[in-house]
């Protein structure tokens, strides 16, 4: 992580160097050459440019220790204290990179706007009230320059001893040469040490054994079907590869069998000449490629065979396709078999079957457990408490075969109980089995990280063993921590989301569902040791059952999880994340993600802690419901926030470098008046429903930067934010809630079209809520027209609307993205939109349509299939409905559709299923006069019908 964090300090310090001049003058009163270069501004630029070639200079030597084994302790020892020096040069850049944040939000703010500042000598907070006004010089840039040049001499002084230790580019093997000198791979096996497996076994060989494309063996269809084994470290990939290789059945099936051991160097030269070996038990002594492949081609040449590629990490199909040219030549029915850690390498290869595996069922790791930690004697003459001891250890194992094996082996001389207790309550890379055997070889998979990935994956080990991350805030704490790498052209979310992409593709986080989401991660124990072993003292994690006042805090924590409110304040360590929860949060939803959180409901008034002054992350969200009060203006340097509170502090407005703030229990009527000044705010998320808000402050169209807002509250005060403030905030990305829509008057409609929707191209769910009423307003026909979005919007929400028809955009077919529609108490509307125009719709619900009697053929619109992909069709709540024409003979609607709901329709009289060929379900609900017409023609509802009404007439 070291290196990484002087590439943040190089961004930053862009940052600071390219702003610097606008926002601090070198002089009020003289633009004199001379004294321009003699003014503190300008010896403070000069300053923050050497600090930055002396980072960048550092920051080389680090990232190539990263890629190499350093061994001497005192190279360790001095790029830990590097690190140390680095963090003191972020801490003065933050400070005074805030007081930049803090004038540029105050450039330009509109003329009536007041700023608050805290009085800090007044123990009450009595809030003054000034004017906003371009500031002048601060007396604090030579204090600034001070420390500037205390850190520079300092770095320059550490970087010194790089001499001293003589630390050079070539110090350190390069760890890919050494993995491949010290492994390898061989089809051999014992069979007497393999428990388990039967299933993943007979899967891959029957894949195996299936015919080819072809029913012709001697007919090649110039393709190789590749069978891949996908896992983490130590899973037993190679072992299962082996017991399928050995397998009776298969080494009769084909004529060649070749076993290679690929690894991280990717060589087609090398691996053609092993392959030929393999196969021939011959050496090779050809070393051009054109003519080992010329020579394999014809060893394979018409003959059907199985290779197995064990260890692959190459993900470029261009070199896959090399290597593969000559065994097109196989027979029809050959196959590959690669092991891999990485599910990318595997899609290259184009798989026929994916095999994730996953670790062994309880019973298998505990014989395998048996059989090197009694050596094979039998359990029952072992002492009952070792049994006992051993079977948690095994628990503790995850099923991972490398770590049963290892542990047993290491256990296996221990016959004290004393002994086999230290393992069970150790952390694996505490142990010397663990540094020895095991790390090693998940090691390999952490090195051939990228290395902005590197920082993101250590920083998990901050959480304890079965945390749940959800993906989206797990990318925002990186962007907030500053891992996330600052690029013009790319979208920090999207790379973050790229990164966690990277990492599920390594194993390293698996993907699973909790309560209805699809985007948790989780991570396997054995890679959070891993995790644990390269973050250091970095993170540190303590649970309810750790007695924290016996803990050494070390200086170089930076990332905490505890379930304790304090840390010691004496603490000589500088937190940028402060996790903290209660027990039953930990087993609530509360577990899922977060970066920092307090509990035992004290209020947040902690600015005496050193330890919490350059705090960039903090969560208060979960737990016993903290109190986030007037003090966090002192957290000036967060860049997330999140808690659940009816009120936002209006001091949040001081912290001008936020990023993400997020308030899932807001009840206040309005927002902070003073959002406007947080002009770096990227995510504003509140509760799914906000019930109580009724305005926007003014001046929300100059947070540019923002990328998410949950809802935005139309005002009929004309002090309050406009619609029209929309009009520049075209970073807007995923869900917009526009409500009180009712506000926009006839006089304020061109506020509608002044919002400019249609240029949020990153908009995927709109919803536009009105309020419940029955009165017509035929202007809202106008303001929905205005509000049309652009066409890569994906689901709509219309709720309240009281116009008499819809406006044509919401039946166009250049809106092709959109899936869902939903209508929801449009009260005056007297006829539907021609949705089925809408070619990707899936899901349609209208609903509380009270003056719809009929529907006709508007609602198909005029091309040759309409609702061509629609799944889900509801209506509820139509009292008036009485007709609904679904066509006539074989016309061509509703071909996909398979869910129908009708409820509470209670004049509709009859339909016909006749042009819904793929109706599967139909739900009827107090719908008295309905007749269902064509059902005696339509053999699906009849066997998978599923049917609720009050009264049938007939069927």
């Amino acid at each position: 992580m070291a290196a990484y964090l002087f590439l943040s300090l190089s961004d930053l310090t862009t940052k600071i160097i390219s702003s610097v001049s606008q926002y601090f003058p070198s002089s009020s009163s003289s633009s004199s050459s001379s004294s321009s270069k003699s003014s503190p501004a300008s010896k403070l630029t000069k300053e923050i440019t050497k600090l930055d070639r002396t980072l960048r200079a550092i920051r080389a030597v680090l990232a190539d220790t990263e890629e190499r084994e350093i061994r001497d302790e005192f190279v360790k020892l001095w790029i830990s204290d590097l690190k140390q020096v680095a963090y003191s040069a972020e801490e003065v850049l933050e400070d005074f990179n805030y007081e930049l944040q803090k004038r540029i939000s105050e450039t330009n703010l509109p003329v009536n706007t007041l700023v608050y500042h805290e009085d800090c000598d007044n123990s009450r907070k009595k809030q003054k009230m000034v004017s906003c006004s371009r500031l002048e010089e601060f007396s604090f840039i030579e204090d600034l320059l001070d420390k500037i040049t205390e850190v520079k001499d300092n770095l320059d002084y550490i970087s010194r001893d790089r001499d001293r230790l003589s630390l050079r580019e070539e110090d350190g093997l390069r760890r890919p040469v050494e993995s491949h000198s010290m492994r390898g791979s061989s089809s051999l096996i014992d069979s007497f040490e393999i428990y388990g497996r039967e299933k993943e076994k007979n899967q891959v060989i029957n894949a195996l054994l299936e015919p080819g494309r072809t029913s012709d063996p001697h007919e090649n269809s110039r393709g190789i079907e590749t069978i891949s084994i996908i896992g983490i470290g130590g899973m037993g990939k190679t072992t299962l590869a082996r017991l399928v290789y050995n397998n009776v059945r298969v080494k009769n099936h084909f004529k060649l069998l070749s076993w290679v051991w690929v690894s991280e160097i990717y060589d087609e030269v090398r691996l053609t000449k092993a392959i030929i070996e393999s196969i021939t038990s011959e050496p090779c002594f050809l070393s051009e490629l054109d003519t080992l492949q010329t020579k394999l081609k014809e060893i394979v040449k018409n003959k059907m065979f199985l290779l197995v590629l064990d260890d692959i990490w190459n993900e470029d199909p261009i070199r896959w396709d090399t290597l593969k040219e000559p065994l097109l030549a196989g027979a029809n029915g050959s196959r590959v078999v690669i092991t891999t850690r990485n599910k990318n390498v595997a899609s290259v290869m184009g798989p026929k079957l994916a095999l994730h595996l996953n670790g062994l069922g309880i019973r298998d790791s505990w014989e395998l457990f048996c059989r090197f930690a009694f050596e094979g004697k039998s359990v029952q003459g072992a002492p009952s408490s070792l049994v006992t001891i051993g079977r948690n250890i095994v628990k503790k194992s995850k099923g991972v075969p490398l770590v049963v094996r290892i542990l047993g082996s290491l256990l296996s001389p221990e016959t004290s109980e004393e002994s086999w207790d230290d393992v069970l309550k150790s952390d694996l890379w505490e142990l010397d089995g663990g540094k020895k055997f095991i790390f090693p070889v998940l090691k390999i998979s952490y090195q051939r990280l990228p290395s902005p990935i590197k920082p993101c994956f250590a920083y998990c080990a901050s959480f304890p063993k079965g945390y749940m991350f959800d993906r989206d805030d797990l990318v925002k704490v990186w962007d907030a921590l500053g891992f996330i790498p600052s690029d013009q052209k790319n979208d920090s979310v999207a790379t973050g989301i790229s990164f966690v992409d990277d990492l599920t593709s390594r194993s390293f986080f698996q993907a699973t569902t909790y309560k209805g989401s699809n985007k948790i991660l989780t991570m396997h124990d054995l890679v959070h040791d891993l995790a644990s072993l390269i973050a250091g003292d970095e993170c540190l994690t303590l649970e309810e059952n750790n007695n924290w006042t016996n803990h050494g805090f070390s200086k170089y924590l930076r990332y905490f999880y505890g379930c304790h409110s304090i840390l010691p304040s004496n603490g000589q360590f500088a937190l940028r994340s402060f996790c903290s929860m209660t027990e039953s949060s930990y087993y609530s939803y509360g577990k899922i993600f977060r970066s920092c959180s307090l509990i035992q409901g004290h209020p947040i008034g902690l600015r005496e802690s050193k330890s919490l002054q350059y705090l960039k992350v903090l969560d208060i969200s979960k737990g016993c419901h903290p109190v986030l009060c007037e003090s966090v203006g002192y957290f000036k340097h967060l860049r997330y926030l999140s808690f659940s509170q009816p009120r936002i502090p209006e001091t949040v407005c001081l912290l001008y470098n936020l990023q993400t703030l997020q308030n899932k229990e807001f009840a206040e009527s309005q927002l902070p008046m003073n959002l406007c000044r947080l002009i770096n705010l990227k995510h504003f998320i509140g509760p799914d429903q906000y019930y109580n808000l009724i305005s926007m402050p003014a001046g929300i169209s100059r947070l540019r930067n923002l990328q998410t807002l949950s809802i935005f509250a139309v005002s009929s005060d004309k002090h309050d934010a406009s619609l029209a403030e929309l009009k520049e905030l075209n970073n807007l990305k995923g869900e917009l809630r526009i409500t009180q829509l009712c506000h926009i008057t006839c006089d304020r409609i061109t506020e509608a079209k002044e919002a400019c929707l249609s240029k949020k191209k990153q908009l995927t769910h709109l919803i536009l809520n009105w309020m419940y009423e029955h009165v017509a307003a035929p202007h809202h026909e106008q303001v929905l027209s205005y509000l049309r979005p652009h066409i890569g919007i994906q689901t709509i929400e219309i709720v309240g609307y009281r116009g008499h028809m819809f406006p044509d955009w919401l039946g166009d077919r250049k809106f092709s993205r959109i899936s869902k529609v939903i209508l929801n108490s449009c009260y005056c509307c007297e006829k539907l939109p021609s949705l089925g125009e809408l070619p990707c719709l899936k899901h349609l619900e209208i609903s509380n349509m009270r003056k719809l009697k009929s529907i006709g053929s508007e609602f198909y619109g005029n091309s040759n299939v309409s609702f061509p992909l629609l799944e889900k069709l509801s209506f509820e709540s139509m009292r008036d409905w009485k007709e609904w024409w679904t066509g006539e003979g074989d016309a061509n609607i509703f071909p996909c559709l398979v869910k129908l709901d009708l409820e509470l329709c209670s004049r509709l009289e009859s339909f016909s299923v006749v042009n819904m060929p793929s109706l599967e379900t139909l739900s009827v609900a107090y719908c008295d006069k309905l007749t269902i017409k064509g059902h005696e023609n339509h053999p699906h509802l009849q066997v998978k019908k599923r049917v609720i009404f009050s009264t049938w007439q007939s069927i």
